[in-house]
């Protein structure tokens, strides 16, 4: 059994080295869009993101108890093949803009981005925020359990659970994205912080599968906008050319907010 275990851990860490679509698909989203439009495209990728955690829960939930476990990770498998060619024959990498000084913060915009206070504080919130929106995902399954949820069906239920939070993102992403635009990411951020905050606290509160499953949804009304917005003011915060590597630490922050 410890040798199993072992095995997937070890496929888990490498699966999670080839996750670099993430950071590519938003520095690209980053770069294509007009500056005065980006947290509307910057909300649409965040948009596709939920939809995708919609399904996949509540798909995943549904096969694993008619199906089984085991199958689930073929059905993966060939989703990600499937995704490799839509990647290889349809997406078209924008054309890189021409460094405007040959500086060694051009050359090296990696390092010089660390060295920003304004970024570092950035990136230090998005990775807060991250941890505060998945810090409950790993808890559902049980969660449901101790409120009365079949266990025939935990699966399901938490799906159900997932999948609502998602609706409720894919609904409400670009009304934030607008918002963002027309506004500023900070004032987005003052709107949601505070009905995100409350909506995690009502989680203890939930008596039933089905009151939980509606807490979820209202969360993911105020959640969407949080990370938009962050990443909208990184983009707004670095030149052209070092738009790439800025979102590729964006992306890294959210990540490390994940593990945490």
């Amino acid at each position: 059994v410890l040798v199993v275990q072992a095995q997937r851990i070890l496929l888990r860490f490498l699966q999670g080295g080839f996750t670099g679509i993430v950071p590519s698909s938003l520095a690209m989203a980053s770069v294509i869009a007009p500056r005065e439009r980006s947290g509307f495209a910057i909300s649409k990728k965040q948009n596709s993101v939920a939809i995708s955690s919609m399904i996949g829960p509540l798909v995943g939930g549904v096969w694993c108890d008619t199906i089984g476990a085991r199958t689930v990770f073929y059905l993966a498998s060939g989703l990600s093949a499937l995704s490799l060619l839509l990647v290889v024959f349809g997406v078209q990498e924008p054309a890189r803009p021409e460094p405007t000084t040959n500086t060694a913060s051009n050359q090296r915009p990696f390092f010089s981005l660390l060295r920003r206070a304004d970024l570092a504080m950035v990136f230090f919130l998005i990775a807060l925020c991250q941890t505060a929106i998945s810090f409950s995902f790993p808890l559902i399954a049980l969660y449901m359990e101790s409120r009365g949820a079949a266990k025939s069906s935990l699966g399901l239920s938490a799906g159900f659970a997932v999948a609502a939070m998602g609706i409720a993102t894919a609904l409400m992403s670009p009304r934030w994205g607008r918002t963002i635009d027309r506004s500023s990411p900070r004032r987005a951020l003052l709107l949601a912080l505070p009905g995100f905050c409350l909506l995690m606290a009502l989680h203890s509160l939930a008596r039933t599968p089905g009151e939980l499953t509606a807490i979820r949804f209202g969360l993911g009304l105020f959640s969407s906008a949080i990370l938009p917005s962050l990443y909208v003011t990184v983009q707004r915060s670095v030149s052209a050319e070092e738009r790439g590597s800025a979102m590729g630490l964006a992306s890294a922050a959210s990540i490390i907010g994940k593990l945490v």
